[in-house]
């Protein structure tokens, strides 16, 4: 979907990121995840588009193929993560609680990282919640982020995507 035109969305900032909420699930019964609304991130796809220019549709083309034109969501428990945590859980008897109600995160603006010949762009996202959570199951502290574009190679898995990823349409030179 191309962007244009003269909407007055604001591109969240770090120092002035959006509030979004998110749904927790269970994704494809092996992670954990918060499902976020599209247009919720319509500001973010609008600065990438600014970003990437000609390659924004092919390359966010890759993670709709993936995921789902509509379809975005947060790692909250990656795979490995989660066979621990869910199997951890059933020896003390206990299962996985997901929590019911929306959960609020910041989105503070795009990100890119690269890593063994593949690329991607993100959302760079944080939650005292999900933290919080995540601490007390255990883990280990987490890059929040919800995958926005990736190259045809797939999408980049262990590496940074925190704040320190933060690129600008305003400062990215282009083509």
């Amino acid at each position: 979907m191309a962007y244009g035109g003269s909407m007055d969305i604001r591109i969240p900032t770090a120092e002035q990121p959006l509030t979004v909420s998110g749904a927790a699930k269970v994704l494809k019964g092996s992670y954990a995840a918060l499902s976020v609304d599209a247009a919720a991130l319509q500001p973010l796809e609008i600065e990438l588009q600014a970003i990437l220019g000609d390659d924004f549709e092919e390359l966010k083309g890759h993670r709709d193929l993936r995921d789902g034109a509509d379809r975005y969501h947060m790692t909250i428990i990656e795979p490995r993560e989660f066979r621990k945590v869910t199997r951890e859980l059933k020896q003390a008897g206990s299962k996985l609680e997901l929590s019911k109600s929306p959960i609020r995160f910041a989105v503070y603006g795009v990100g890119t990282a690269s890593s063994e010949g593949r690329s991607a762009w993100f959302a760079v996202c944080s939650s005292k919640a999900m933290a919080g959570w995540r601490e007390s199951l255990g883990l280990p502290v987490k890059d929040l982020h919800i995958t926005l574009a990736f190259g045809a190679e797939g999408d980049v898995h262990g590496v940074p995507k925190g704040m320190q990823t933060l690129i600008s349409s305003t400062t990215t030179e282009k083509d």
